[in-house]
């Protein structure tokens, strides 16, 4: 979880100007957000360009972190570790003179129990909150579904904020469902400006148009629930006379060894795994690819890859999954996987590379759909007027 606040300033003259300072609590695991700290993961590569991009003259962002710390694995030293993190909490917005409370969580079940806790500090100093809710776990809305008394705790704790943050349409309706009565934003994550200085576009489509070797990119935190194994075996299902087709893989996670030792098995020499990457190498390997494919079954947001890919011309495969419908239509921003099937997925990557034309088609409606909603330049201007809302009331 991440926790923006934001502090109130001096009353000018017949107008009320917030002024104050905001801070970005992050409550993580296995990955940070301090200063020299690369982050992974989807939240912290969201709010580390927030921060590069957001310009107030109401706002300014914050942080406090708290959670596991770097090469701290032991579940006793976690549990201190938070417990010195309420504290911590309680003393920060006791010596400050906070307005907002910004969370960002996950709706998992260890999440929700261990935020709520946070919430509460905040509520107990009467303060406005946000809640951003990330990820969202299919499991835990079913147990909510199914549960009165759980959905009561649930809304009774959460309800209490001033404003929730989404990543999709269907999230809200699930929080109006279960009688949600405040303001629900639906926004989207983000791609930083500077990642796509020097790209060209009709570079992008004269590739497309005239290599023999077009480049697909898997690009996520590597879980087998995000579709790498399929993603794998379909693509050495692809048989190409004049192999004209290659896939780069790029991320870490739980799933990595698995997806070595899988790939070891297949054998298809096409086949590149780089790790983790960022800054440079990040830029050098989305500028170069041409196809993008994740057919994920996890309980994702809205991934961050997939708003890179699209800000890179790149024609998307994924699922229809979180907040991915209300941002892509199939046909013209890529391709849903309505199967897993390695021989469906494997026809269906065939059928696009040898329409080039749709192809370039799909890379302009990805790239002018970036540049109008997804920056984050765009996405801070977005975050500071909900800001604005909730602190004016």
């Amino acid at each position: 979880m991440k926790t923006i606040l934001v502090r109130k300033s001096e009353v000018k003259k017949q107008e009320e100007n917030i002024k104050g300072k905001t801070k970005i609590l992050l409550i993580y695991l296995y990955h940070g957000l301090n200063d020299g700290v690369t982050p992974s993961g989807g939240v912290g590569y969201y709010l580390k360009s927030l921060f590069k991009h957001f310009s107030s003259d109401s706002f300014k962002l914050e942080r406090f972190m708290t959670g596991r710390r770097p090469g701290k694995k032991s579940n006793i030293y976690y549990v201190f570790s938070i417990l010195s993190d309420y504290v911590r909490f309680f003393l920060t917005l006791f010596k400050n003179d906070y307005v907002l409370v910004h969370f960002n969580t996950s709706f998992l079940f260890a999440g929700v129990i261990r935020d709520s806790i946070f919430f509460l500090i905040a509520k107990l100093y009467s303060k406005k909150i946000i809640v951003f809710w990330r990820g969202w776990s299919q499991e835990l809305e079913r147990w909510i579904d199914n549960n009165v008394i759980l959905l009561r705790i649930f809304r009774s704790v959460f309800n209490k904020a001033d404003a929730f943050i989404v990543l999709g349409l269907s999230f809200k309706k699930k929080l109006q469902g279960w009688g949600f009565n405040k303001e629900i934003f639906v926004e989207t994550t983000t791609v930083d400006d500077r990642l796509l200085e020097d790209f060209s576009l009709d570079n992008k489509l004269n590739e497309i148009n005239g290599c023999a070797k077009l480049q697909l990119l898997y690009l996520s935190r590597i879980e087998v629930a995000k579709g790498i194994i399929e993603t794998v075996d379909a693509f050495s299902a692809l048989k190409l006379n004049d192999r004209e087709l290659a896939i780069t893989i790029a991320g870490d996670g739980p799933d990595y060894e698995l997806m070595r030792e899988h790939i070891k098995k297949v054998g298809d020499s096409r086949i590149k795994v780089v790790g983790n990457v960022m800054g440079e190498e990040k830029r050098k390997i989305l500028r170069s690819s041409h196809l993008f494919c994740l057919p994920t079954y996890y309980c994702e947001g809205l991934p961050n890859a997939i708003i890179e890919a699209m800000a890179f011309g790149m024609t998307i495969i994924t699922r229809p999954v979180g907040g991915i419908p209300d941002i892509f239509i199939e046909g013209e921003n890529g391709f849903y996987a309505d199967s897993l099937d390695k021989d469906y997925l494997s026809n269906l990557l065939k059928n696009i590379i040898t329409d080039r034309e749709a192809m370039c088609k799909i890379a302009k409606n990805n790239y002018y759909l970036a540049q109008k909603q997804f920056l984050a330049s765009i996405v801070a201007k977005r975050i500071e007027n909900i800001y604005k809302k909730v602190v004016n009331g």
